[in-house]
């Protein structure tokens, strides 16, 4: 790799930014890698949750050619140690990298595979083919994002069935249709994650791949109405729940949070049930926040008396204040006024409090701006969690799927 041209050699850095092993191995090869390599390792890692448009990391109608090139160059090391690989399509129902997989089947060790905008429908047989015997051997985590099928009733799950090694399935906007044609088996997943809207259909299918060994799920920008239901019949092996930004219902005889019933998940170690407007909230906040339909929220202390787990490890939400001065920043008690008489704070507070949540290691409360002020406000209104010392304050502008969940919500509501 040390005689690649320069240009070639920025491009690869760049599509490796986000995989720790092949950029040390691009450093390794000569000395006029390092410093590209170093600048890249050491930036921003974010988690793997939304692909950013832009985003040098992934390989799209512009630099896929480029990037195929790079690998059938004799002197590319990169086969071996490609761990992470974002294809991204020019437009939804469009093939033209998709397409590109049997020139890339000579990376040998791609772990995360994520798909943008891809019609499955139209990929070409031998790219298919590609994908579901090649890829399908190494690949652990899957992400399907604005993904379409010609077929979706069976294709959907025909594409993830080959994937016996799959641990994480993430989709975005999974609106298919499903109906399996033989009963779908993943022996290694434990993980899924829906972005935006979702089908009864793909729950449904998502409740007989995984069982009975899930243990982690996201919901995030996702209509309730057809959470819930889904979570009463997922499996006891559930460890792990986070129900972020739901969509509830417009009528007040929807679903709401308050309705979320976490009875009979008796093996529950984590829970974050999202970020809250405290008080009237304006319709565009609405939109982006999981509100009561009636503007206050004050149903915290109702999701908690359901858990039914004593093994609970953490406990994490978000609190907001619906409204704010016109001038200048809330005061630190935006969050519980007690001049409103809100006892939401000390009913979080009695029922963390409970030797059912004995085994507690942290309560983070996400609030935007946690300045010392109000960080201590927090510890004042939470004693017990304080004196446990478990009590951790996020602020909640430091979430990196923040802005792109605007983006989704739009989206599922349309």
């Amino acid at each position: 790799m040390q005689r690649l041209p320069p240009e070639l050699k920025g491009i690869v850095v760049d599509c490796l930014r986000d995989d720790r092993k092949a950029l040390l191995a691009c450093a390794a090869t000569s000395n006029d890698w390092v410093a590209l390599s170093r600048s890249a390792l050491f930036s921003s890692q974010g988690r793997f949750e939304s692909i950013p448009s832009g985003d040098p990391r992934i390989i799209n109608q512009r630099s896929i050619q480029a990037f195929v090139r790079l690998l059938k160059s004799p002197d590319c090391t990169l086969i071996s140690t490609v761990h992470c690989l974002y294809l991204e399509d020019p437009s939804e129902g469009s093939t033209v990298v998709s397409d590109e997989l049997p020139a890339l089947a000579r990376l040998r060790s791609v772990q995360r595979l994520s798909f943008k905008s891809t019609d499955f429908g139209r990929l070409s047989s031998r790219a298919w083919r590609v994908l579901t015997s090649h890829f399908a051997n190494t690949v652990r985590d899957l992400r399907l994002d604005f993904i379409l099928f010609e077929n979706s009733v069976w294709q959907i799950s025909d594409l993830v069935q080959p994937f016996r090694s799959l641990e994480t399935l993430s989709m975005l906007h999974a609106t298919s249709r499903v109906t399996p044609h033989k009963r779908p088996s993943s022996p290694a997943l434990h993980t899924v994650n829906i972005y935006g809207d979702v089908t009864s259909d793909v729950l449904h299918w998502l409740e007989i791949l995984s069982a009975p060994r899930l243990h982690t799920i996201t919901f995030t920008a996702t209509p309730l109405s057809r959470v819930f239901p889904f979570l009463k019949r997922l499996p006891l092996s559930l460890t792990r729940l986070d129900v972020l930004n739901g969509i509830m219902g417009r009528a007040k005889s929807e679903v709401s949070m308050r309705d979320l019933d976490l009875s009979c998940h008796q093996n529950l170690r984590v829970l974050d049930i999202g970020d809250f407007t405290l008080g009237a909230a304006d319709r565009a906040l609405r939109l982006i926040i999981a509100t009561h339909a009636g503007g206050d929220v004050h149903f915290i202390p109702s999701i908690l008396a359901r858990v039914a787990s004593s093994h609970l490890e953490e406990v994490r939400f978000g609190l907001i204040p619906g409204k704010r001065p016109r001038n200048g920043d809330p005061p630190p008690d935006f969050i519980w006024n007690d001049n409103d008489e809100d006892h939401t704070a000390d009913e979080i507070n009695d029922i963390l409090a409970c030797p059912q949540f004995a085994k507690l290691k942290a309560v983070v409360v996400r609030v935007p701006h946690a300045t010392p002020e109000r960080i201590e406000y927090i510890r004042q209104r939470l004693p017990d969690c304080r004196d446990r010392e478990i009590l951790r304050v996020e602020e909640i502008g430091r979430r990196e799927d923040f802005p792109r969940m605007a983006f989704v919500i739009r989206r599922s509501l349309l």
